[in-house]
């Protein structure tokens, strides 16, 4: 989505239009020939982060001529394909014309604050209590181990009742 948007606004974006540049992740932005370094502390000391990086063409990294940008922070906490467009022009305007987009950008990423997995806490619980229900206790005994281990780490507690069928996860903080 955000590669795309970034074409859109006028950047050049490596890789294959047809397939949205990228099948990953990250997004390559060629900005010119040895500004990758100028251009990427530029959008940091606007609050926006990325790497430069040599494209293939240069000779090595200090004439790095690109930005190398991860998109799945953002996509984790809620950005969607209007959000990304709205990235994308702050992206532009910083790049392209010098603007200062530091404090827009600051209201803009305020507005979402909230870490998302694949589903809601609600959706998860529903398919754990499918699975449950399909595949019998010992396989999900083994899941929910290994998935009480990745909450412990994340500082979130995991409730589990097998034989009421109940399953919920909550945060530390609840």
């Amino acid at each position: 989505m955000v590669a795309r948007s970034l074409a859109a606004e006028g950047l050049d974006v490596a890789g294959d239009p047809a397939i949205g540049y990228t099948e990953t992740h990250q997004v390559i932005v060629k900005v010119g020939y040895a500004q990758g370094p100028e251009v990427a502390e530029r959008l940091e000391r606007n609050n926006i982060v990325c790497n430069y990086q040599a494209t293939p063409e240069e000779e090595g990294f200090t004439a790095s001529g690109a930005l190398r940008m991860g998109v799945n922070e953002m996509t984790r906490f809620g950005f969607g394909k209007e959000e990304f467009a709205k990235l994308a022009h702050l992206i532009a305007e910083c790049v392209k014309n010098g603007t200062d987009v530091r404090d827009e950008v600051a209201r803009f990423r305020d507005e979402y604050t909230e870490m998302r997995y694949c589903f809601t806490d609600k959706e998860f619980e529903d398919l754990l209590n499918v699975f449950a229900k399909t595949t019998g206790i010992h396989m999900l005994n083994v899941i929910l181990s290994r998935y009480q281990r990745q909450c412990q780490e994340k500082h979130i507690t995991f409730h589990t009742d097998i034989r009421s069928g109940v399953l919920r996860h909550l945060p530390d903080a609840d």
